[in-house]
């Protein structure tokens, strides 16, 4: 653990052998308590760690409610034999039964911590004792300092790079840079710190990118541009040799590491700091994954909009200045058919059905988009039909048509209910939308209506004008393929 730890900090004071319970300085905001406890972490199910625990306790109960606290726990591996006739399976299962980590695990996570484990003994062959693991040379302790990374992660910290550069950052300095106009100056400075973290680094020696590059080929993939222009522009630090490699390069560096990166380095100006992560820079690391400019662009995205440009265009028409992800949506479903068309395409207005929170009930919008299913809907406009006597005549099952009417003024997505020419009223408009698209397809899926309603026998109980009650006359609607 101290090798470490070491490892980890290297500009904190040396560890040394500290007392049970003495808290460490690493760097500032970060320390570590070690406490010996061999009873809380022993093997067995007869061990009452509610009892062991409640002295460690002692060791944050003080603590502001804003500190994260994590626990690295070094154990060993319980030393079982299998009983005679005792099946592989049935085994292993005991084995994990009597394994303290996993008890440790689960009695921590109800509490809300998270935890690591490392080996501090191994097991000797032949029947020998168990003997401590000697600690290995600085910096070979590879296993201990990765279960230490994925403490950190859990917490939402990466390395001492970060901790050390956020410790006195230049918003302190500098807070206008949290304002808009200097939104692009913040974003270089957030991606210059992320770049110098470890995994970051890793992965551009790994997919042979110049380090000088990473932050202009960062900034132009979230400005938009395409992989073959970013290769264009960015040829004389990129080693690689085609196209299909200088996008793996990206997807591993700039989507994957430098995102995550970036999120935790937020996560912690957020908590340590005190920096909101809002508007741009709250977004950022959704930037950063998906390759445009903007929340709004990233909301497309993040419905499925894969095509960058189509991405960026919708985000471009929407009227709010600032939306939020639900003012976006409602956007998006206010869109007519032909708005859609113009700032999309027919395959991303078809994905727009079923991404953007439309009153279309699930069943409509499933079958819709998939070109096969049954789903119900009312019939609107009875009463200004002028022929609600006539529908007063068909029972349930009665077929009926379904006539686009895309010259309609109010609604371009109208759709008529007729039978045998006769007009009964309308599709309800937020089913008619996505339908209509699915009308207007070439070739168009068969689709058939039917009343579900008995509409005669309602007349004939109540009279004609119980139909125009709302939502009293029901349709089905099935489609299938051609």
């Amino acid at each position: 653990m101290i090798n470490a730890l070491s490892l980890a900090f290297p500009d904190s004071r040396p560890i040394g052998d500290p007392e049970p319970g003495e808290e460490v300085f690493l760097t500032p905001g970060i320390s570590v308590v070690f406490r010996k406890a061999e009873r809380f972490l022993s093997h067995g199910d007869d061990i009452n760690r509610t009892v062991e625990f409640k002295s460690l306790e002692d060791d944050f109960a003080g603590s502001d409610s804003h500190v994260m606290v994590g626990v690295w726990c070094e154990t060993e591996i319980p030393a079982l034999k299998k009983k005679e006739g005792e099946k592989r399976n049935a085994f292993l299962l005991r084995k994990e039964r009597y394994d303290g980590k996993f008890q440790v695990r689960r009695f921590l996570a109800k509490k809300d911590f998270v935890c690591q484990f490392t080996k501090g003994m191994k097991q000797e062959a032949f029947g020998n004792p168990a003997t401590e693991i000697s600690p290995p040379k600085p910096g070979k302790d590879h296993a201990a300092y990765m279960a230490l990374l994925d403490l950190y992660r859990s917490l939402g910290i990466i390395d001492q790079r970060l901790a050390r550069a956020i410790a006195r950052t230049v918003l302190d300095l500098r807070p206008e840079l949290l304002t808009d106009e200097h939104w692009p100056h913040l974003q270089r400075l957030i991606l210059t710190l992320a770049a110098d973290v470890h995994e970051v680094q890793r992965g551009i020696r790994q997919k042979k990118v110049a380090a000088p590059a990473l932050i202009p080929l960062a900034t132009d993939w979230i400005a938009g541009l395409p992989a073959a222009d970013l290769r264009e522009t960015h040829h004389g630090n990129l080693l690689t040799p085609d196209i299909t490699t200088t996008t793996s390069a990206i997807d591993k560096i700039i989507v994957q590491d430098l995102a995550w990166v970036v999120s935790a380095l937020l996560q912690l100006l957020e908590l340590r700091r005190g920096v909101p992560a809002e508007g741009h820079l709250g977004a950022l690391p959704a930037m950063i994954k998906y390759g445009v400019g903007s929340p709004a662009a990233c909301y497309a995205s993040s419905i499925g909009i894969h095509n960058r440009v189509t991405a960026t265009a919708l985000a471009d028409n929407c009227p709010y200045p600032k939306p939020t992800f639900r003012q976006f949506l409602d956007w998006l479903s206010q869109l007519t058919t032909d708005e859609i068309t113009t700032l999309t395409d027919p395959e991303t207005a078809r994905l727009l059905i079923r991404s953007t929170e439309r009153r279309s009930p699930r069943a409509t919008q499933a079958a819709i988009l998939s070109g096969s299913g049954t789903f119900t809907c009312p019939l609107r406009g009875v009463r200004h039909s002028g022929n609600d006597f006539y529908l007063a005549q068909l029972p349930a099952d009665t077929l009926l048509d379904l006539v686009r009417v895309p010259g309609n003024e109010a609604d371009p997505n109208a759709i008529q209910v007729q039978h045998h020419g006769f007009f009964l009223g309308w599709i309800a408009r937020e089913i008619a939308r996505p339908l209509a698209l699915a009308l207007d397809e070439d070739p168009a899926p068969r689709i058939y209506a039917q009343l579900t309603t008995d509409a005669r026998s309602i007349a004939q109980q109540n009279g004609a004008d119980q139909l125009h009650v709302h939502n009293a006359v029901t349709l089905t609607i099935t489609l299938a393929p051609r």
